[in-house]
């Protein structure tokens, strides 16, 4: 199977932070002037977008929409560092590996690691609360999660939580799940108008993804990635949807084939069309 780092296209990767004025932006996204216009106060520019998470040659590729984050509380991939840099009361200090965060973050723009893992949020430093951490365990890590082989279930077992699972373990997540974002930038909420010029190059990538045989899972904003990827050339065979797209749990009851997914879709565009008249029929009018 191809390998990412000997591709063209990773040695063509143009995506490269810059940061003025306490903001962090990827180059060519916005004229200088344009980053506080009020259509861009809805994103977060105070840490480096993360427009993807992991290794591109992981086994399973993940769709999502982008990094969300709340302010003054730990929720998100962003939520405890925005709590940080915004000072709220009764949120934990500032702690010593924020700088390590900051960094990994950067390194993670040139699929580079910043520590053991890929997979940034799986280091030593991001585990103990961190809580881009918890959102990636939470969906991808654990007994009932799909792809956990009897031996697995064994290390769960033998812990008391999951942070305390072997260094082993921890590698074979990492080669199994790389995270794409439809685009980088943290908010509160998807926006469906959100329109970046880096959102071509993540384009760009799942078609290197797929032409590279990756099992591609749409777990966010599946009309979105559906356009996306019948643009392409693709097998249907290699490609899962969640049907819960706000949970993106890795679970048997979350993912079904894209082909009966689309399937179901088209079932469901054709009832909703003919709702009115199958009501009236069934009042007998």
């Amino acid at each position: 199977m191809a390998k990412f780092r000997n591709s063209d296209f990773f040695k063509q990767n143009q995506l490269h932070e810059i940061f003025k004025d306490g903001k962090y932006v990827l180059q060519g996204d916005f004229p200088e002037d344009k980053v506080d216009d009020k259509a861009n106060k809805k994103y977060q520019f105070r840490l480096p977008p993360q427009p993807f998470q992991g290794n591109p040659d992981a086994d399973i590729w993940m769709l999502l929409a982008n990094p969300g984050y709340a302010e003054g509380i730990s929720k998100g991939l962003y939520g405890d560092d925005i709590a940080y840099l915004d000072n709220n009361i009764g949120v934990r200090e500032i702690d010593d590996n924020r700088e390590l965060r900051l960094k990994a973050c950067k390194a993670q723009l040139r699929f580079e690691k910043s520590g053991k893992y890929h997979n940034y949020v799986l280091n030593d430093e991001f585990k103990g609360g961190y809580s881009g951490t918890k959102w990636f365990l939470e969906r991808f890590v654990g007994d009932t999660k799909l792809l956990c082989g009897e031996a697995d279930k064994k290390l769960f077992e033998s812990v008391s939580n999951k942070e305390q699972l072997p260094e082993e373990y921890w590698h074979k997540i990492d080669r199994r799940f790389f995270l794409l974002q439809i685009h980088g930038y943290a908010s509160k909420s998807f926006d469906e108008s959100a329109c970046f010029p880096h959102m071509e190059y993540n384009k760009a990538l799942l078609r290197w993804g797929i032409e590279a045989g990756k099992v591609i899972v749409i777990a966010r904003c599946s009309s979105y990635w559906q356009k996306v990827i019948e643009s392409m050339d693709h097998d249907d065979a290699k490609i899962f949807v969640m049907l819960n797209n706000r949970n993106s749990h890795f679970t048997r009851n979350n993912l079904v084939r894209y082909a009966e997914w689309k399937q179901s879709q088209l079932i469901l565009t054709i009832a909703r069309s003919k709702v009115e008249q199958d009501l009236e029929l069934a009042l007998g009018k």
